[in-house]
This record gives C-alpha cells, structure tokens and sequence, in this order.
C-alpha cells in the first residue's frame, strides 16, 4: 500500500517459484493442504496442453519447417505415429549457435516483444511446440544449413536440455526432427492413444492433406511402417501383416 495525492494504491505482483515455496513453507506450520507442484510435474503438465494429439504434434513440426522455407517435406511413421513420427525437410536448418535455444521454452526468434504480434508471418513465434514435444518424447535432430559442409545430430532430454551430440557427415541440407514413443511419460494418455490409434493416425492424414491444399508448390510424402512392436497389437495401424507398409504421396 502506499499514497497517492491523498489516495491510496495497492501495487501487486507474481511471486517467484521460489517466494511462492517459502511462503508455502510458512503456512506448513498451520498444516495447509495447497503445495507448490514440483518443476518437473509442471513441465509435464503444461506440455500435455499445447501437444494433445499426434496430429497436434505433427502440426508444429510441418508448420516448423513451412517457416524455415522447405519446399519439400516427407513425414514417415512407425505405427501409425505411435513409435516413431518423424519429419524430414529440405528448409534452412537449424544454425549451432541456435541448437540449446531451440528447444527452450519462450525462447524465439519470431518476435522480440507483444507489438511484434502485429508483423509476424510465421506460423510459430510462441516457443513452446519443441519444448513441449521434448517433455512427451524423445526428440532428436539432424540438421545441416545450407551452407555447412556437415550436419549434426543432436539428442535432447526431457527438459529440453541437449543430452548429446555429434557430427552427421551424411545429413542433407534442412533438418529432421523425430519424435519417439510420444507420451510415454503419461501412461493414461499413451494407453488411450493405443486404443484410438487408427483414429489418430487419420487425422495425421487430415492434417498433412490440409496443408497441401494451402501449399501447392510444397511437395508432401507421407509413408507408414507397422513394426508391430507395440504392446497392444490391435492398434496396428494397418490391418495388413507384418513389416506393411504404405505412402502417399500430395503436390
């Protein structure tokens, strides 16, 4: 509280995590029953908001490499996208000096400030979609910019933090994201998305039609391989037998 010309203010702001833990820890002496969650329970939970879906998670790496100017894109998944979903593209990749910052939450390189909402002409500018993947599966990377003359592959961990990396004589101009057993971590959700994964794995389908409509000079390859490793074998997405197979291709 303070006074202004006679009236009085009150000026509030948000506590720290940390003010927000002792304050808690001063109430503990009155027995309350509100707790701050944990830091890692809190990723875990925010990240379940932005990705809900396979098809929400397929969103945000196509729309990552349509912002990096990728002409051409090829989508493979294993299972139906629930062992493996991975985006291949031939966009700008990813420089080395970005390779932590990628996949940090909030971190971007869209905007700098809330006025900049008003020119940005990308589809991301949030900082959340890697961070939030990271926290629901395990992410790796291949990258090479247009003018490296090699690419690197990176591996992260659950919080975004790189876990690994390495040279990728191999990799090819533009990046490759894959995204492992999503939503491992949240065993309610992955044994949910087991049941309902034909269904899941159409509205990929969905998703990657829609954005070949709205890009026709982008060229789409969506493949998909059945490894039958999955603990529940009528979630197959093809009713074919083993090892099948199948594509499509759009543009």
């Amino acid at each position: 509280l303070k006074m202004e010309g006679g009236d009085v203010v009150i000026e509030t702001r948000d506590l720290s995590h940390k003010e927000m833990e002792d304050a808690v820890e001063h109430d503990n002496k009155l027995k309350s029953s509100i707790v701050p969650i944990d830091k890692s329970s809190i990723h875990r939970i925010c990240s379940g908001q932005v990705v809900v879906t396979l098809a929400s998670a397929l969103k945000e790496l196509i729309e990552n490499s349509l912002d990096a100017h990728s002409s051409c894109l090829e989508i493979r998944l294993e299972d139906g996208g629930a062992t493996c979903i991975e985006v291949i593209d031939d966009g700008d990749g990813i420089p080395q000096a970005d390779f932590q910052a990628v996949t940090m939450k909030h971190c971007t390189s869209k905007l700098q400030s809330f006025e900049d909402l008003e020119t940005v002409n990308t589809f991301g500018f949030r900082g959340e979609a890697l961070w939030s993947l990271c926290a629901l599966s395990d992410v790796t990377i291949v990258t090479r910019t247009r003018d490296g003359e090699t690419g690197r592959k990176i591996e992260y961990d659950h919080h975004g933090h790189i876990k690994s990396e390495e040279e990728e004589v191999r990799a090819k101009n533009g990046t490759t994201v894959s995204l492992r057993n999503i939503f491992k971590r949240q065993p309610v959700r992955r044994q949910t998305l087991l049941r309902i994964l034909k269904r899941e794995t159409a509205k990929m389908l969905q998703t990657v039609e829609a954005y070949s409509l709205v890009f026709p000079n982008v060229r789409f390859h969506l493949s998909n391989t059945n490894t039958n490793s999955l603990q529940n074998p009528s979630s197959s997405f093809s009713s074919s037998q083993s090892s099948s197979s199948s594509e499509l291709h759009l543009n």
